[in-house]
């Protein structure tokens, strides 16, 4: 049975999105926060507020820099994937260009990443 690299890659990424998953479910299913409520209850965010945050600019800081630590990781094993596709590709053009360009696309899309986190602190230094 042959396996193609687009199989390889599914199965990478689905490895991947588990091991994004699964720590999430793991605090969901554990102890509440000291302070926190019993099962079963609402929570107030105004009492419990996870990102220490009180306005918009602060949210939307936390949120890219969790969307930057996500990113990371997935950049790394996106190059790991196309590099596995070059490999893999003995010989095979389309393989290798399809190899090349998933790590190309990573790589841009780590830049956006990268430059939307300067322009967010430029905002913020003009607002200020």
């Amino acid at each position: 049975m042959k396996r193609n690299a687009y199989g390889v890659g599914r199965i990478v990424f689905s490895l991947a999105l588990l091991m994004i998953i699964l720590p999430v479910i793991a605090f969901a299913i554990g102890t509440p926060h000291a302070g926190g409520t019993p099962s079963g209850s609402t929570i107030d965010l105004r009492t419990l507020n996870p990102l220490n945050c009180e306005d918009i600019p602060c949210v939307v800081q936390a949120l890219i820099g969790a969307l930057f630590w996500i990113s990371v990781p997935v950049t790394t094993i996106m190059v790991l994937v196309g590099g596995f596709q070059i490999l893999t590709a003995a010989g095979n053009p389309e393989k290798f260009k399809s190899g090349r360009n998933t790590i190309i696309y990573a790589v841009v899309g780590f830049a956006i990443i990268l430059v939307s986190l300067g322009i967010v602190d430029l905002i913020r230094s003009i607002i200020r």
